[in-house]
């Protein structure tokens, strides 16, 4: 085994300073880090670094539209076991919205297919197989934020959230995947691919309907994204 076989991938690295809190064993990290660089290179930690210049140039703010054209699938038109694939679904609406698949049921059909090859229709590491199986950057990640959602839906990106869907907003249970498309200050602007939430009691407002482009609170969606302040499920990709 050589040093390039346990080097940190970028898409690892980048997962590093993206849970960066702060915390003292970070920071700790963080300073033997800077240590190593000023004997290795230190022309590196000088303010005139192309790094440094990188890190702080600012970027062009995407035109967009609030919510995206994103197309619209439910789950029950899978082949098989559509009560059960809304991760599939919301991970097959982003790879129509991105020219990854057809659209329609056809493609997601297609996406069912090709995810099902890495693993089960559950589980994130098989949603982002599927997507990268297409081509796409997927990211997956446990520690969004509502800004974080507002940020990606700006930069004209949908995002799949994994939510808490039965029993109280205090107390959620459950587990149900949906497309963010857009957002307003009071509103997440959702594809759900079941149908439409009732926030509040935890049931369904309507099943196999009246899930496209449907309006959630943030008041209420929050709670069941973020149970107890905690860093939400969130799924994205780019071309």
């Amino acid at each position: 085994m050589t040093i390039a076989d346990v080097q940190l991938t970028p898409e690892r690295w980048r997962m590093f300073w993206a849970s960066f809190k702060g915390e003292p064993q970070q920071l700790a990290g963080v300073e033997e880090l800077r240590q190593h660089i000023a004997q290795s290179d230190p022309g590196l930690l000088t303010e005139s670094a192309s790094w440094v210049a990188n890190f702080h140039k600012a970027q062009p703010k995407p035109t967009t539209t609030n919510p995206l054209p994103v197309p619209y699938l439910h789950q029950q038109d899978m082949a098989s076991d559509g009560w059960r694939k809304c991760f599939t679904t919301t991970a097959a609406m982003i790879a129509e919205y991105l020219g990854a698949e057809p659209r329609g049921v056809a493609g997601e059909r297609a996406y069912d297919t090709v995810r099902a090859s890495y693993g089960d229709t559950t589980v994130a590491e098989s949603q982002l197989a599927g997507l990268r199986h297409l081509g796409l950057n997927a990211h997956y990640g446990t520690d969004g934020t509502q800004q974080r959602i507002i940020d990606l839906l700006d930069q004209g990106n949908p995002v799949g959230l994994g939510m808490l869907h039965h029993g109280s907003t205090a107390h959620p249970t459950g587990g149900h995947w949906i497309l963010a498309i857009g957002h307003t200050p009071t509103h997440c602007i959702v594809h759900d691919p079941y149908g439409e939430q009732d926030l509040v009691a935890g049931t369904w407002a309507q099943q196999g309907s009246g899930g496209e482009a449907v309006a959630y609170s943030w008041a209420n969606l929050l709670p069941r994204w973020m149970p107890g302040g905690s860093g939400g499920w969130y799924l994205w990709a780019t071309k």
